[in-house]
């Protein structure tokens, strides 16, 4: 292609600027991701190996579990803290979305 990013595709953009619910669509290209991709940013020749480091893994209960207070004190000064609480969770309940009609589609076909 022409090297040109589609912010729409983004998972940055549907996970941290978005602030209307996921379509299905992106839900399920989330891969498990809750916040962010980043895969730009590892495949991008200008950045050094060492700049990558593997993605924090968070369980969705303990994301959708969290209250206003916990979040700022976890994530008041980490990247996290843009996408706000409310998108966080949103984020979490698309994953789990995604994940119910996964297993719901490979219950169908066994």
């Amino acid at each position: 292609g022409d090297r040109t990013l589609v912010a729409n595709r983004c998972l940055n953009f549907w996970t941290i600027e978005n602030r209307d619910a996921l379509p299905n669509e992106i839900a399920q290209k989330l891969d498990g991701r809750l916040f962010g991709c980043d895969l730009c940013q590892r495949v991008c020749p200008w950045n050094a190996p060492e700049n990558n480091v593997a993605p924090l893994a968070v369980p969705l209960a303990a994301v959708e579990a969290l209250d206003d207070a916990e979040f700022r004190r976890l994530f008041k000064k980490t990247p996290i803290f843009r996408a706000r609480l409310d998108g966080l969770q949103r984020t979490a309940d698309a994953l789990r979305s995604s994940q119910t009609r996964q297993d719901s589609e490979n219950k169908e076909i066994n």
